[in-house]
């Protein structure tokens, strides 16, 4: 306490009032306020004066800026301050600068022990420093030593690291080899346990390592590997043969020991057409048996203008039976063997295709040809030939890479073709009979009236109109219907040709038939015939001409093929059968005007 006493007396001196400067400044102080008021007189010219002086100095050299000038600050008082202002603003002062120095004593006192505390842990702090350094001189040392003792003794124990590692590598090398030793037993066991991915897998691990070695006890190693791997592979080849619809983790683990996979994938297409063949043979083998539709139809198998049983049950067996079949074999060789469907290398694919191109020459054999004799109804025909146009549409769907739609539109088109043909072949014996039943009846016995053989030519042309307009509605109702149903190509721009060209050759056919009979004719039939042809250029060829237009009404010009040539070629025919009659006694009046009015319109018509 004494020491603090004694350092805070001799910092800051003697703080008693009377003291050498405190009597001084009181009588200042008095004599300053004395001299004050002894001057008021001059007080409001010393006013204006410092307020002008105060004004020019500025308010910026006040005591708390950071610019302050005691000397032009005093000089700046002494001009603009009166005499008791400045004595009162000293005194002011005096006060402000006792406050301040006696707050700073106080921090100063309050703060003593910290700052004495300092200087003590400072100088601690450093003759520890002192003594530090020199610790960390023989640590240094120390380290030095060690460094070189750890040298000698890393030197010393190299030798035995480096035989202990070549310890361990033959220990690591001692245990494969047992390993090795005990591969044959473990992939005996994981065959036995069915585990085959797990031997397949000991197999192909440890092959590369035994492939340098033929001799010695590894030698045997390999060859015992070599055996079960033989034998494995045949057990796996066994698996696919029992199992065929899962076997293609057993075809990649055959190909993961090496094997050949050529024989598997042989015996699966072989097997795989066994099937595909025995789905359609028996249904393929009936329908081979049809030689036409017209048959089916007659023997009583299609009832009330039905598809035949026989097709139907054929159609069935390839979309229900061949198709489910042949998708779900080739799904299994594709994922057995690897093979992409319809590359080069899809032996499968060939046999799909060429069971189907079967299928597709079978049908076209039973829907091709349609003999007159036997020859189907058309809406037998049409249901037949739908129900093969939809069914190989499905089987066109399931096999997108096969060419099947076009090949058995076609077939569609030429049994089309073929079965109006026939139906024109069918027309012209009827026609050809009932004009032979006309020349040869007895009505026609010479002296009979003319009257009576106009009323049976009449009757007759009717007979052949009605034949004409049956047929040619039927062929209508052909259309109508497969226009629904078979919607092919054919239907719109063929038919209609193929009707007129139909209609055509019909008509020279029954020329040419009318021609071959003319001699031997007794004068009464040739005329008969001739007014007949007559008919059919005036009447029967324009009539058939018109009902085609009426029937056939599609936007095409429809009409009789060959146009007025069918008309000229019937006039001459009938011309011809004129100019063969004799004219004798045995023919009536009316017979012999007809021979008349022939030679006048002939006559008129070279005119």
């Amino acid at each position: 306490l004494d020491r603090v006493k004694a350092l805070l007396s001799s910092y800051y001196g003697n703080d008693d009032g009377d003291g050498p400067g405190g009597g001084a400044a009181a009588t200042s102080s008095r004599s300053a306020n004395e001299a004050a008021h002894g001057a008021s007189g001059d007080g409001a010219l010393f006013s204006e004066r410092a307020s002008a002086a105060s004004s020019s100095f500025g308010a910026g050299n006040s005591l708390d800026s950071t610019n302050f000038e005691a000397n032009a600050f005093f000089d700046n008082l002494l001009e603009t301050t009166h005499l008791d202002e400045l004595l009162e603003k000293e005194v002011k002062l005096q006060g402000e600068v006792k406050t301040f120095d006696g707050e700073m004593q106080q921090l100063v006192y309050e703060n003593y022990n910290k700052f004495i505390s300092a200087t003590d842990t400072i100088r601690n702090m450093r003759g520890k420093v002192d003594d530090m350094e020199v610790k960390m001189e023989n640590v240094k040392q120390s380290i030095k030593k060690i460094a070189v003792s750890n040298s000698a003794v890393d030197e010393k124990m190299q030798e035995r690291r480096n035989r202990f590692d070549e310890l361990n590598t033959v220990r690591e090398v001692m245990g494969k080899l047992t390993e090795v030793f005990e591969l044959p037993n473990k992939c005996r066991l994981a065959v036995e346990r069915g585990s085959l991915e797990v031997a397949v897998r000991y197999i192909v691990t440890c092959k590369p390592f035994l492939a340098s070695y033929s001799e010695g006890v590894l030698g045997e190693v390999k060859r015992s590997m070599e055996k079960i791997q033989t034998d494995l592979i045949a057990t796996l080849k066994g698996k696919v043969e029992e199992d065929p619809d899962n076997s293609a983790e057993v075809i990649h683990l055959v190909r993961q020991l090496g094997g050949s996979v050529d024989e598997l994938e042989d015996a699966f297409v072989s097997s795989s057409k066994t099937q595909l063949e025995e789905a359609v043979g028996a249904a393929m083998a009936a329908l081979e048996g049809c030689k036409c539709m017209g048959e089916l139809e007659a023997s009583g198998d299609a009832k009330d203008d039905q598809a035949s049983t026989v097709v139907t049950d054929f159609l069935a067996a390839l979309v229900d039976d061949f198709v489910p079949r042949a998708i779900k074999l080739q799904t299994q060789y594709s994922s057995m063997f690897s093979v992409s469907r319809n590359s080069a290398s899809d032996k499968l694919g060939v046999i799909v295709e060429e069971i189907i191109g079967d299928a597709i020459r079978a049908t076209k054999k039973c829907i091709l040809i349609h003999p007159v004799k036997t020859l189907a109804s058309p809406a037998f025909v049409l249901d037949i030939l739908t129900q093969i146009k939809e069914s190989f549409e499905k089987i066109q769907n399931s096999f997108q890479g096969y060419e099947i739609q076009p090949r058995i539109l076609d077939c569609i088109e030429c049994s089309l073709r073929n079965y109006v043909g026939s139906k024109f072949l069918q027309l012209e014996p009827a026609l050809k009979d009932r004009m032979a039943e006309s020349i040869s009846d007895k009505s026609l016995s010479p002296g009979e009236s003319g009257s009576d053989m106009a009323s049976q030519l009449e009757e007759v042309t009717e007979k052949i109109r009605e034949i004409f307009d049956t047929f040619l509605e039927e062929l209508r109702d052909l259309r109508a219907r497969g226009s629904k149903s078979i919607r092919h190509v054919f239907w719109k721009e063929s038919y209609m040709g193929l009707v007129e060209e139909g209609c055509y050759q019909t008509f020279m056919s029954i020329h040419d038939f009318a021609g071959e009979g003319a001699e031997g004719l007794s004068s009464h039939s040739s005329i008969f015939l001739s007014r007949l042809l007559k008919n059919f250029a005036r009447d029967l060829a324009p009539h058939v001409d018109k009902k085609l237009s009426d029937l056939f009404t599609s936007g095409e010009a429809a009409g009789l093929g060959g146009g007025r040539s069918v008309v000229q070629t019937f006039l001459k025919l009938s011309e011809k059968f004129v100019d063969a009659i004799q004219f004798d006694s045995t023919l009536s009046k009316e017979e012999i005007d007809f021979l008349l009015e022939e030679a006048a319109d002939r006559a008129s018509a070279r005119d």
